[in-house]
């Protein structure tokens, strides 16, 4: 047996947690410094880590070796290609990292820090990472580097490229391959593919390849070895051996279901349902059946994909709860039976016939089916709104009952409910505004065993004519006609159709009517897709009642209702408004003082620096090669507790962020709700908190009280924060408090799609089935509060109802193509529809290989014209990722990038005191700062659906090229009068007009009637100058665009008020100013003889 078999197996023993068995072992490959291999030796180490506390000479000595001669060409472990191979990089990774942790070493963060960035230099390629430096190739033996030794996690996108590439490669009938140009598989390469299956939660993957590795019938000592660690996991994964899988719920994603769920979770009483199961055994199975307790029927099921067999099972036709199992019947005449499940069904009804009891403003009905089930349903005019509020349960009235249909008027507004047959009407300023649907019922419910109301249906009449806008931030389509929507926070990486991070129950028509659910839980909406005339609104009910408000108006209007009643939105501060620079790749000090220095030697403005690979990706809140003490978990660290060495990747963070201060610059850190699972690995500091927080009840909860771990996707198996719980919010905090003492002014928050599971447990006594939704308003909304103390914010990749309350949000995750920048446009306007003013997107897309240089500049020119204006890259790749204007000059070999980028740049810096007025206008009103045209022209019908035009606040249109290749597009203006920014011509709507467009420019009209107030430099000119300061000017300049007289008074980003009077058709222009500085009118489109007049602003509200 080989050296590192034996070592092999002492991961084995680690697994199985046989500390004196490892100790025999370690003895027995004492290391021999001058013939065992690098492998060899780190795992020597590594493994002594786990059992050792002593820090003896020979693991001295070996450290040593491994800190000198880490580089070394070696054998790779199949005794293949001498290089520096992936798998020996790993393992003195992970050996140097465990003495740091063990033995109190922190000054070998050194070295593991220029292995990884070694890795990340030299052995990537695309997007995935190859063996070896000079083989570069795929090999089994990379997959050394997730598991056991840590250096990447199943789930980091290189890692997941290169099992891509295995899977493809080396993957046959019999087994796994071990490398690119093997012969013979082998039982050690498929056993190890089912491990880092087993790591990634892909259990029918896993459950795969350990057959495979099984059915191999030459084993070695260390196939046998990593088929006994495969068994360890399955045993904690309760997978073990023959067994029939069944997952009646699954995760409760109703995106991507587990192929042995039941569908649906909870059928009706009179609908067939499915079940489906995952046989594993080492036989072949013949048959399965469904089998009912209490019945002697069997119903059979049908293979499906591999091991994979679905039942359907006949109407239950009753309500209850019904338990059943699967049997299996090998070729062998094995049989396996399943453990038992249950299935409640529900019923669902119609409403045949009503008791109108009358109220004040409304009345309260109580439906009937015929069948003796109820519903009872609140029915209330307020101000141009109608409230229905959905009751769970029946609750006696004491009111008078109507004999008749009832009738309610309020203002404008009128309520019909029609007895035969049961039909609802609204009308609003005497016209149908909406009514039910001819067909089905006009509302429909559904009922558990226990009589409660679960579901609610509303059905109603569609006109082929009626468009549906808002629901969030939806990337599909502005218009929403012809699709079934539905509201469940969802992190979908890359085109996410009609997915989002951001749903929101929030919708208009374009028949003077909009939709507000109040609720947290799933609702769901079918806009024409089953009939071409039927709009249905469903909602899942809870313990309490339901509220859905009507609100009848224009859009505009309804915006403010709904701001009224989940909160107006919360200002910005000034600094954000200026362009933003961001990268997943800046991980150290000196990499950020470079970009700084660079984009100001440029003469490029940027006004904040976001911060993603600055933790230590275990307590996500400690800088990278920070070294401490530790202390109680209770306890929180001062930033004067913490040591910064020389050689660290952030040697000094207070003085960095007073850097990036003195620079004119904000800087936000990224942040995530969770507490990282490691994968098998170590990180003392880490492994304290997560024990206590899981003491002290500090994280979210599975129903039996045991601590709930995230089941897929993102971070699995990471625990996930409650920050309903108070204290363990104040704890959580208290731990970051050292990032506000050093001056950080805010946190990207990311995350937040984290909660599956209807019945998981909150501290404050909410459940799963209602926090899906609410989950990232709270963790957003708790580190917002928290960044307020440097008067900071947050930008949050997901939201709900109410994220207004706590900007900003971005876009999420999107490739760098022209259809990813077309889909973020159509994110932008509906979500601004949706309540949220202060959209933001990673211009030209993060994911992936750079945009090309139109790409990029045609996306810079639009983010000029949006909330907040950032570029951002992800991950590290063969070539840099960066989106900074520099580097995609330097790959695109485009010498116009940066030029044109810093024009758009100097732009967004011109036109801040513009920006920052709109801004105060969109938290008084609600309105968005990016807004679809339809919301100012209405009657417009040309602009119904139209997407690829919007306002910038009240007065630019904006219309961006998002066609690649294009150097010209047609653009509408509305009715009215119309002013080219650039060139100041003036233009008469309705008009239709095409524009020659190179990557330099971008179409942007101004409304007349209208002041843009700028900062420029001597020049005047737009694309000036003006450094990155917000808080002064360079030239106050009053662009005044004259059309019919109006009187405006702006607000810029110093606090400034500035009242215009335009009067006489242009001929007398009175400017009335706080401001001290010296500032210059022009007017466009005015007479040729002018009198202005300056005078001081005073403030008559005082």
């Amino acid at each position: 047996m080989s050296k590192f078999t034996q070592l092999m197996d002492g991961y084995r023993l680690v697994v199985e947690n046989r500390p004196t068995m490892l100790q025999e072992l370690l003895q027995q490959t004492t290391p021999n410094i001058t013939q065992d291999s690098l492998i060899e030796l780190a795992t020597w180490a590594w493994l002594d880590c786990h059992v050792n506390e002593n820090y003896t000479e020979m693991l001295d000595t070996v450290v040593h070796v491994l800190q000198e001669e880490w580089e070394r060409k070696e054998l790779s472990i199949w005794n293949k290609d001498q290089d520096v191979h992936l798998a020996t990089l790993s393992s003195v990774y992970a050996a140097l990292l465990a003495v740091k942790h063990r033995h109190q070493k922190p000054a070998l963060q050194q070295q593991i820090t220029e292995i990884r960035d070694y890795v990340f230099t030299y052995l990537l390629k695309g997007g995935t990472v190859l063996n070896g430096l000079q083989t570069r190739k795929i090999s089994i033996d990379q997959l050394l580097s997730v598991l056991p030794f840590g250096l990447f996690s199943p789930e980091d996108l290189v890692m997941v490229e290169a099992v891509k590439m295995m899977e493809q490669q080396l993957v046959t009938d019999e087994g796994v391959l071990p490398y690119t140009g093997a012969t013979d598989v082998s039982s050690f390469a498929t056993s190890l593919l089912a491990l880092y299956f087993i790591e990634k939660k892909d259990i029918r993957k896993a459950e795969y390849y350990i057959h495979l590795a099984q059915k191999i019938k030459q084993k070695s000592p260390l196939d046998c070895t990593f088929l006994a660690i495969n068994t360890i996991f399955q045993e904690k994964l309760q997978t073990v051996g023959a067994h029939i899988k069944h997952t009646p719920l699954g995760n409760e994603n109703p995106y991507e279901p587990q192929r042995t769920e039941r569908f649906p979770h909870f059928p009706e009483a009179t609908e067939q349902f499915a079940v489906s199961c995952e046989i594993i055994a080492e036989q072949s199975v013949k048959e399965v059946s469904v089998l009912f307790e209490g019945s002697k029927k069997r119903f059979s099921c049908k293979r499906e994909e591999g091991d994979i067999w679905k039942g359907v099972i006949p109407p239950r036709n009753e309500k209850g709860v019904y338990f059943y199992y699967f049997e299996a019947t090998c070729t062998d005449g094995t049989q396996l039976v399943s453990e038992q499940y249950s299935v409640e069904t529900i019923a669902a009804h119609c409403s045949e016939s009503a008791t109108i009891y009358n109220t004040t403003d409304g009345f309260v009905v109580t439906f009937h089916d015929g069948t003796g089930s109820e519903c009872q349903v609140m029915f209330q005019l307020a101000s141009d709104e109608l409230q229905i509020d959905v009751n769970p349960t029946i609750t006696t009235q004491e009111l008078a009952i109507l004999e008749g249909d009832g009738l309610v008027r309020k203002g404008d507004l009128e309520m019909e409910l029609k007895r035969c047959p049961l039909r609802l009407e609204v009308r609003y300023c005497g016209e149908i505004l909406l009514q039910s649907h001819t067909i089905y019922p006009a509302f429909q419910w559904y009922s558990d065993r226990h009589e409660n109301i679960v579901k609610f249906k509303i059905h109603l009449d569609s006109p082929q004519e009626e468009a549906f806008f808002g629901f969030g931030e939806r990337y599909n389509e502005l218009n929403q006609r012809g699709n079934l929507l539905d509201c469940y926070v969802y992190n979908q990486y890359r085109d996410q159709g009609t997915r989002t991070y951001i749903p929101i129950p929030f919708y208009h028509t374009n028949r003077l009517y909009s939709v507000f659910i109040d609720t947290t839980r799933y609702t769901s909406f079918d806009l024409g897709k089953q009939l071409a005339d039927k709009h249905s609104i469903a909602v899942t009910l809870g313990d309490e009642p339901v509220r859905i408000s009507i609100f009848a108006g224009n859009v505009k209007t309804t915006i403010a209702k709904y701001m009224e009643k989940t909160g107006q939105p919360a200002m910005l501060p000034v600094w954000a408004f200026g362009p933003w620079m961001s990268s997943n790749n800046w991980d150290r000090d000196q990499v950020v003082r470079k970009e700084i220095e660079t984009t100001q030697n440029l003469q490029i403005p940027a006004t904040v620096v976001v911060l993603e690979q600055w933790s230590d990706e275990a307590t996500y809140y400690m800088f990278n090669d920070a070294e401490y003490t530790l202390k109680s978990p209770a306890e929180a660290y001062s930033y004067e507790e913490l040591h910064f060495p020389d050689w660290g990747r952030w040697p000094n963070p207070r003085e960095l962020t007073q850097y990036v201060h003195a620079n004119k610059m904000k800087l936000i850190l990224w942040q995530i709700p969770i507490q990282k699972y490691l994968n098998q690995q170590q990180h003392p500091l880490k492994d304290h908190e997560e024990t206590y927080m899981i003491e002290q009840g500090y994280v979210v909860k599975n129903e039996d009280g045991s601590p709930y771990r995230i089941p897929e996707n993102w971070f699995t198996n990471s625990l996930i924060m409650d920050f309903s719980n108070k204290e363990g919010s104040k704890w959580w905090f208290e731990k970051r408090q050292y990032l506000i003492d050093i001056g950080i002014d805010g946190f990207k928050t990311d995350g937040g799609e984290f909660v599956f599971g209807s019945g998981l447990q909150f501290a404050d006594g909410r459940k799963g089935d209602a926090m899906r939704n609410a989950y990232p308003n709270d963790y957003v909304e708790a580190y917002y509060n928290f960044a307020q103390q440097n008067e900071g914010m947050t930008f949050s990749r997901a939201g709900y109802t109410g994220a207004q309350r706590f900007p900003a949000h971005w876009a999420g995750d999107e490739r760098s193509t022209f259809g990813a920048f077309r889909r973020s446009l159509i994110a932008g306007l509906s979500a601004g529809l949706s309540g949220l003013p202060f959209w933001s997107w990673d211009f030209a897309g993060f994911n992936g290989d750079i945009p090309t240089a139109e790409l990029f500049l045609r996306s810079a020119a639009m983010a000029a014209f949006c909330p907040i204006m950032q570029y951002h890259a992800e991950s590290k790749g063969e070539f840099n990722q960066d989106r900074t204007p520099w580097n995609i000059a330097e790959r695109t070999k485009d010498t116009t990038v940066i030029p044109i980028y810093r024009h758009f740049a100097n732009v967004r810096m011109n036109l801040l005191p513009y920006i920052y007025n709109e801004a105060c206008k969109s938290i008084t009103t609600g309105l968005p700062m990016m807004r679809a045209l339809l919301l100012e022209f209405p009657n417009d019908l040309r602009v119904a659906d139209m997407f690829d035009q919007y306002l910038f606040g009240e007065h630019l249109l904006v219309a961006p090229i998002i066609k690649e290749g294009a150097l010209s597009r047609e653009v509408y203006l509305p009715e009215g009068v119309w002013y080219n920014l650039w060139t100041n011509e003036k233009v008469v709507g309705p008009i239709l007009r095409n524009y020659t467009c190179d990557t330099s420019e971008i179409p942007v009209f101004v409304k007349a009637s209208t002041v843009i107030l700028c900062n420029v430099d001597e020049t005047l000119q737009l694309g000036s100058w003006v450094e990155n300061d917000v808080s002064k000017y360079h030239k106050p300049l009053l662009k005044i665009y004259i059309g019919e007289d109006f009187k405006e008074i702006v607000t810029d980003h110093l606090g400034n008020c500035w009242e215009i009077n335009v009067s006489n058709s242009g001929t007398m222009i009175q400017v009335n100013t706080s401001a001290t500085e010296d500032y210059v009118v022009e007017l466009i489109g005015g007479p040729t003889k002018s009198t202005i007049k300056k005078g001081r602003y005073k403030n008559e509200s005082k």
